[in-house]
């Protein structure tokens, strides 16, 4: 829908938010017609100090503060990716992330991860991947309640930034000087392709789309500029 409306959540916090996740995706029905109403809960995660954790039940009409499920509060939580009552949420300064099950009343820590993580992604609620420092992936079978290492930095050693997914098996992820790597096969093998931003010397690549069920994929960088690739990464223009 092409409207918007403004949310003030500066009562609760005024530090900057560095992620959105919302829940219950709006289904259709087979004449389109949207058959429940859904994105009426989600979840804002801050930067310290007293990082925080926002909800919203009814679509971001109101908000209620969660106090940071880390020891330190000053640490910012970088990411939080939502599905059901499955919420996780990403320490970007210690290597460390948080599930929830109960729709972020209780939480619990894992400190197992030995790279700070930078963005995770969700699948079908139950398969969770973190990119991090260093070029490591973590994947978890089990709504994050524990994690294991499909790549220790071997397709890239740069710090990987974002993360996303055309199907269960397609995975691209995104990094530092022009990173970018995939796998087709759910993770068990990543390989390093050529990014897309090649004339421009130690380019970071931010943000990552991969648009579901297709081989079209887009990139973001820290230059402003936006690059599209319809082969899955082979070849790449600049949108």
């Amino acid at each position: 829908r092409l409207d918007s409306q403004s949310r003030d959540v500066s009562a609760l916090t005024t530090n900057d938010i560095n992620a959105v996740s919302f829940c219950d995706e709006p289904s259709c029905d087979n004449f389109g017609n949207l058959a429940t109403v859904g994105c009426q809960v989600g979840y804002m995660v801050t930067n310290g100090p007293t990082a925080k954790v926002l909800k919203t039940a009814d679509g971001g009409g109101s908000f209620s503060g969660i106090a940071t499920p880390f020891s330190n509060v000053n640490h910012n939580i970088v990411d939080v990716k939502c599905d059901g009552n499955n919420v996780i949420v990403v320490n970007g300064q210690a290597s460390e992330y948080a599930y929830s099950w109960d729709a972020g009343v209780t939480w619990t820590v894992v400190t197992t991860p030995t790279q700070i993580m930078n963005k995770a992604y969700m699948l079908g609620g139950t398969k969770v991947w973190f990119v991090g420092q260093g070029g490591y992936i973590y994947y978890s079978t089990n709504r994050g309640s524990s994690v294991s290492v499909q790549d220790a930095g071997n397709a890239t050693s740069q710090s990987l930034n974002d993360i996303s997914a055309a199907d269960a098996l397609t995975l691209y992820a995104v990094g530092d000087n022009n990173a970018f790597v995939i796998t087709e096969d759910g993770g068990n093998i990543w390989s390093a392709k050529t990014g897309p931003s090649v004339a421009t010397a130690n380019d970071d690549l931010y943000k990552i789309l991969a648009i579901p069920g297709t081989d079209v994929v887009f990139i973001a960088d820290e230059e402003g500029n936006v690059y599209r690739s319809e082969d899955r990464g082979d070849t790449w223009t600049t949108v």
